[in-house]
């Protein structure tokens, strides 16, 4: 039998194909007009391009690259589009046959689940529940169905894009297992790796009503001789590996103690384990009842009490026991059943396991990977390189500007900083702008605090090396100049709007480029820079509530738009941006002054900065560095805004010109009163 909803969704028997799902196409990659199929190494394709021609993407059928079963015990059939670079760029699922979106959560549920995955990298973990970059949220009352469709979508692309060739393709290795034993108790298997303990604190899961762990579990595979006959005993280990070798099958262990449980209610109802499956290379295992039996006690010495333990079978055709893999868990925050149903809030957890040489021969030798911070260092290496020097000569200029400005260069210091501090503006500009965006944002701060407050991964943030970089350099700088040494000499945002207000300066006559500028009185502009940090309040706030808010939100910043996107987005976007560059010919750095929330945070920052700019008893009463301060952080009373400060040195020229300051002046008039 078979149910269409919507014209849309297919329950039933219904056979799908690549070729019969050409109505979705347009779902699975948004802006594509134009399809045409192929083939890649055996598996069907269509290739998406938009009207103009311009390629788009890949699309092509889960079940043509995996089975991972659902709820119902069939696959979520599937089409998934990538493009060149590995980026998910849509999702549509097009058959399915789990029960639950019959009798009550609506279709439009699953499809708002998957559209979580569109611009997410194949390459990276995708963590189910939590906030943040790599976070998705889970289908409420549908766990099973959370984790299947989590891992059609993941592993399909990533088997897909092994044929492409911008992921490695998973080799086939021999192996032998080594038939050994000796006597071990299980603080021995654990030291030599045979048993691996995962904890998961309270504080993870953001409880309040529970201390401590909130779940540990231990784990290993229970076919290997030394390590099945040291858990079961030689007897029931021999009964157990025959019925294993007879059909072909692996068997892990699991046993585990915690406020939760690691097996779930999924099992019980429809006969799949949802909190728990494992991942090997592009292959996801999932756990049913029938691969399953309950572990009650443990005859090992040292064995740690548990509430819970179970067996479970995986056929060696989908699983090498000698290679790594990981096991990931689900877990729900709420504990009680009710709870669940009204909020359920999820995270993720991955443990990496592997199985210690000993126990093996094979030509096959594990070498420990590297994550993917080291990879993404390594990779960004080329552009690293030159950002770290850039900002190793930023700081040089900032530590002896003084020298510069009064010893190297005096009365002419204005024409030779200048050309300095627009040579280090256009450098960050090419660099962090053009050739390797990377424009910091309020949205890092996002990560930043759910990083360190919500997902509990700090190291996230170095994911991204030039971000990791220029925020630590960001930081650093505001305790010690102020928000200058970023807003004033690196942003890219503001060099642009920099150099609009200075070319307009230039190729304009003096008397016209004044007429079409425009800044508010000091009583105005004093009041109205307050607005950024209210700006900046409302959109941290919102993010702590809900990510996706602070994302919409923040695009009051227009560095996705330019520096991103390169305006090829929605025209509203594009003409906010365009709006804003343009306030800059008019108004100088008008955004920098009045709008820019990551600038309020670096302005917050300053107030705590160790060194201020010098100043002299005369400067109360004198307005002449008032009137060359572009930015207006100098107030009525000669007094100089620390947090609104961008550094352009304009103010100490002035302070050491002879010819200009008042109150060298006067002190040059009384030493040639002295001499006469």
């Amino acid at each position: 039998m078979s149910f269409v909803f919507n014209s849309a969704f297919a329950f039933g028997n219904t056979k799908i194909t690549l070729a019969n799902s050409s109505n979705y196409y347009h779902d699975a990659l948004k802006g594509a007009s134009v399809f045409k199929r192929g083939e890649i190494k055996g598996t069907p394709v269509v290739y998406g391009y938009n009207k103009k021609g311009k390629f788009l993407g890949y699309i092509f059928l889960s079940t043509n690259l995996v089975n991972i079963e659902s709820y119902s015990g069939l696959p979520l059939t599937s089409l998934i589009s990538i493009n060149k670079k590995g980026i998910i760029q849509g999702v549509r699922v097009v058959h399915c046959d789990d029960p639950i979106f019959l009798i009550g959560i609506p279709i439009s549920k699953l499809y708002s689940f998957t559209d979580q995955y569109i611009g997410k990298n194949i390459r990276s973990n995708i963590y189910i529940g939590g906030k943040g970059k790599d976070h998705v949220s889970a289908i409420a009352s549908a766990s099973v169905t959370t984790v299947a469709m989590d891992q059609t979508i993941l592993m399909a692309a990533r088997k897909f894009a092994s044929k492409l060739g911008i992921m490695k393709s998973i080799v086939k290795v021999k192996y032998k297992l080594k038939n050994i034993y000796s006597p071990a108790n299980w603080n021995e298997l654990r030291r030599d790796g045979s048993i691996r303990k995962f904890t998961i604190s309270c504080s993870q899961m953001g409880l309040k009503n529970c201390s401590g762990e909130y779940e540990t579990v231990y784990y290993g595979i229970l076919s290997i001789p030394n390590v099945g006959k040291n858990i079961l005993g030689s007897y029931e280990y021999g009964y157990l590996s025959k019925r294993w070798k007879e059909k072909n099958q692996a068997a892990i262990f699991i046993i585990a103690n915690g406020v939760s449980s690691f097996l779930g209610s999924g099992f019980a109802r429809g006969g799949a384990f949802e909190r728990f499956h494992l991942e090997q290379g592009y292959s996801s295992i999932m756990f049913r009842d029938v691969d399953f039996s309950y572990i009650s006690s443990l005859g090992i010495k040292g064995v740690p009490y548990f509430k819970e333990g179970g067996i479970f079978t995986i056929p060696l055709s989908i699983f090498n026991p000698i290679l790594p893999f990981h096991v990931v868990f689900t877990f729900h925050k709420h504990v009680s059943h009710a709870s669940m149903l009204n909020n359920e809030t999820f995270h993720t957890f991955y443990s990496n396991y592997h199985l210690p040489s000993k126990y093996y021969i094979s030509s096959y030798r594990y070498v420990k990977k590297m994550n993917q911070y080291q990879i993404a260092w390594i990779k960004y290496l080329k552009y690293v390189i030159p950002l770290v020097l850039f900002l190793i000569i930023l700081t040089v200029i900032f530590i002896i500007k003084d020298k510069i400005i009064t010893k190297r260069l005096p009365r002419n210091g204005r024409k030779w900083i200048r050309p300095l501090y627009y040579s280090v503006l256009f450098l960050f500009l090419i660099l962090i702008g053009f050739i390797k965006p990377s424009q910091p944002s309020v949205t890092h701060l996002y990560t930043i605090y759910d990083s360190l407050f919500v997902s509990y991964h700090p190291a996230l943030f170095l994911l991204d090396p030039l971000i990791f970089i220029l925020f630590a350099f960001m930081f650093i700088t505001a305790v010690i100049w102020g928000r200058g040494v970023f807003c004033g000499w690196i942003c890219p945002f503001g060099t642009i709007q920099e150099y609009i207000y200075r070319i307009k300066e230039k190729i304009l006559p003096e008397k016209l480029a004044k007429k079409i500028s425009f800044e508010f009185n000091n009583k105005f502009h004093f009041r109205l820079i307050y607005l950024k940090y209210a700006i900046f309040i409302i959109l941290m706030a919102t993010a702590i509530i809900s990510i996706a808010w602070g994302e919409r939100l923040a695009e009051v910043e227009p560095f996705k738009t330019v520096f991103y996107l390169h305006f090829e987005r929605q025209w509203y976007f594009t003409a906010y941006a365009i709006l804003l560059i343009g306030l800059s010919v008019l108004s100088y750095r008008f955004f920098c002054k009045y709008m820019c929330p990551l600038g309020a945070s670096l302005g917050l920052l300053s107030k705590l900065k160790i060194f201020s700019i010098k100043r002299y008893g005369e400067c109360k009463s004198c307005k002449i560095c008032a009137k060359s301060c572009n930015i207006k952080a100098i107030d009525d009373k000669g007094t100089i805004n620390r947090s609104e400060c961008f550094y352009c040195l304009e103010c100490q020229i002035n302070y050491n010109d002879d010819k200009l300051c008042p109150h060298l002046l006067k002190l040059k008039k009384a030493k040639i009163g002295n001499i006469k």
